[in-house]
Order: structure tokens, then sequence, then C-alpha cells
């Protein structure tokens, strides 16, 4: 903690057997998308730091992932504030519905409660074909959303 650390190193996923992991208080702007497969990693403290978004793969965490901690993090926009207030139950299934968007090629953000939509959301997304955002609390959407076409 209060180090001035902005990238999670690729080789931290080396580390099989770590259970719990602190980045608290930081620097971190990128976060390696490998450290899911972390399968014995049981809490990640990413609070107090600088990502704009968090890996769609922090979704396929274990079942046994306890604690994501994503407070404080005010550049965040992927997961969004409502998602990262509800805590780590609803940030897992979040991210692995992104993470889903990405094969199905359908982003399905249905029934999340969310009050803000940004384009930073499409970024890895190249081939979408399909943007479901109904039964949210938007008031609107992005004019970058439909820059190109």
């Amino acid at each position: 903690a209060r180090n001035k650390i902005r990238t999670i190193p690729i080789r931290i996923s080396d580390l099989k057997l770590l259970k719990h992991l602190s980045f608290e208080d930081n620097q971190v702007v990128i976060i390696t998308s490998v450290m899911w497969q972390m399968t014995k990693l049981r809490t990640l403290n990413l609070s107090r730091n600088r990502m704009k978004s968090v890996p769609p793969e922090f979704g396929l965490f274990s079942k046994s992932f306890k604690l994501l901690d994503l407070s404080h993090c005010e550049l965040l926009s992927s997961p969004p504030p409502e998602i990262i207030a509800e805590g780590t139950s609803k940030i897992l299934p979040y991210l692995r519905t992104l993470w889903t968007s990405k094969t199905s090629q359908a982003l399905v953000l249905n029934n999340w409660g969310l009050k803000s939509y940004t384009c930073e959301l499409l970024d890895n997304f190249a081939d979408i074909l399909v943007v479901e955002v109904a039964n949210n609390h938007l008031s609107s959407l992005p004019d970058s959303l439909f820059d190109g076409m």
C-alpha cells in the first residue's frame, strides 16, 4: 500500500498458491487479465488506484473467490460505480457478462441498474452486433457510441 506501482506484472499469475493480494493505494493503471487463473486467490484489493477498467476475464474467478475491492477508484468506468457499490457478488457476474459478450457478439446489460453507459465498455468489443441496455436508469447514450457509423 501507498507505493507508486503502475502496472501489475503478468508474472504475478505464476504465484499459484497465493490467497490474498493487495495493491491498495497505489497508482495502478493496468491490470493483467490473466490474474483470474490464480485459482487459489480469495481476495484482491485494488482500491484507491487509477485504472479505468477491470478486465472482463476477472468474471471468470473461481466460485471460491470472496472479495474484489474496487472502492475509491475514481477513474474506473467499467464496472461502473453502481455495480461496484453492490460489491463482489454483483461485480463478478457483471464482468462475466462482459466476457461472455466477447464470444456471443451480444452485449446484454439489461436489468443491471446502470445509471450511465460509456463507450469504454465497447473498446474491446469490436465485433459486437447487438447491444441491449433495457430496464436500467439511463437518461442518454454517449454520441461517441455512433462514431464511424
